[in-house]
């Protein structure tokens, strides 16, 4: 019932936008901002790829042999 009240409320207050001042224009440039939100938040995550043990092991020589620069 909840959500039904609410659902009218937002349909009620959308529907007095479009005969306010900005009308349709006013709505759009509401709804354009959700859209691309929850398209990015929609969005999957990509992750990283997996690192070979041997780049891992060349770059943990490299740290240690690498000296530490004065400041």
């Amino acid at each position: 019932m909840k959500e039904i009240s609410l659902f009218l409320i937002h349909l009620l207050t959308a529907v007095a936008g479009l005969f306010g001042p900005g009308g349709v224009k006013g709505i759009i440039t509401e709804n354009l901002p959700l859209k691309q939100q929850l398209i990015v938040v929609c969005r999957p995550r990509q992750r990283a790829p997996k690192k070979i043990d041997d780049f891992r092991w060349q770059t943990h020589c490299r740290g240690l042999v690498q000296l530490p620069v004065a400041a």
